[in-house]
């Protein structure tokens, strides 16, 4: 049963409204699938907040990950490894990977009793926590979910999760809508409140320009029309055979309007503090008191920022990283 702080705290004052806030955790997940910079988004993110003079703790709930990129405070290495997994007991990646996960699930008591050590210790409340890569960990099995559920529940902890989709994927319509699905999925899946992304932006100027305006993947609509003709002659046998699978697709993940997604390069501090605004926005964090005594958050105009993103945003950031391509393809 969810706990609930009003049943243990005066009724009627003020302040005990805002000691539950400052008294709640708060955490963001990254995940997304192998290579789109988890692992380089949370060092990022990282080095931003630490540029905030804001105190937190990365949590590498990757078994597997030995090419950490950051300072990881909590590491579930500690408690189970992949590598030992698959050796004892025959498994291969994914399913050992499952394992550890439920093992984790069952030591839950662990994870919270570490998240916990370092709030005592000095007052942080902020966490990052780095996933696996393994898609089916949240679309298909209900370990991590449940661990997160109780990491809300019994702390407590307000977590929001962050979805990443690499740049790429732009550029072929049938794994964007691959990456659409996934997307969907994940935000069913984990039942937490949920931001997606495109990572890596910054490569748009090697890669090419999208098909579609910046502003489209912002807002998703419409999408269906680009597969319309993929019936007729010329078009590949794959788009032949599904080309209406891949349009009721379209709709089915407009009619749930669950699905957008921000831009993300990690060298760029207004998009970084675009995303960071969005992520505290669904975690809480963007009214907690230590935030709002922190000098150096209350630099950054983040009504500005998010005025700027909704309105001139993509016109300057396409200008940025897309300027002399349509030039180059002639």
């Amino acid at each position: 049963m969810e706990k609930d702080l009003s049943q243990t705290l005066p009724e009627d004052n003020q302040e005990v409204s805002e000691d539950i806030v400052a008294q709640t955790l708060c955490g963001v997940v990254i995940l997304g699938a192998p290579g789109t910079g988890k692992t380089t988004f949370c060092k990022a993110l990282s080095e931003f907040l630490t540029q905030l003079d804001r105190k937190h703790a990365i949590v590498n709930l990757d078994p597997a990950n030995d090419n950490m990129e950051y300072k990881c405070t909590i590491d579930v290495q500690e408690l189970i490894r992949l590598e030992e997994v698959m050796e004892e007991f025959k498994l291969g990646p994914n399913g050992g990977m499952i394992y550890c996960l439920e093992f984790l699930q069952q030591n839950k008591d662990w994870l919270k009793e570490q998240i916990l050590n370092v709030y005592r210790k000095d007052g942080t409340k902020y966490f990052i926590f780095d996933l696996p890569g393994q898609v089916e960990i949240y679309t298909n099995h209900s370990a991590l979910r449940e661990t997160l559920s109780s990491l809300v529940k019994e702390l407590p902890m307000q977590v929001s999760a962050l979805h990443l989709v690499d740049a790429s994927y732009l550029y072929d319509k049938h794994r964007f809508l691959s990456a659409l699905s996934l997307s969907l999925t994940a935000t069913i899946g984990l039942e937490l409140p949920f931001i997606n992304a495109i990572s890596k932006i910054d490569l748009l100027g090697k890669l090419g320009r999208p098909e579609m305006s910046l502003s489209f993947y912002q807002s998703i609509s419409g999408l269906k029309y680009s597969f319309i003709g993929d019936e007729e002659e010329g078009g590949t046998s794959f788009a032949n055979k599904y080309g209406k699978l891949s349009r009721e697709l379209c709709d089915l993940i407009e009619r749930f309007n669950m699905v957008s997604y921000t831009l993300i390069d990690i060298t760029n501090k207004l998009l970084m503090a675009n995303v960071l605004m969005q992520i505290d926005s669904q975690n809480g964090y963007f009214y907690d008191p230590q935030k709002l005594a922190n000098a150096k958050e209350r630099e950054i105009d983040y009504e500005g920022v998010g005025q700027y993103m909704d309105q001139d945003a993509v016109m300057d950031l396409e200008e940025k990283y897309l300027e002399g391509n349509d030039e180059g393809q002639e």
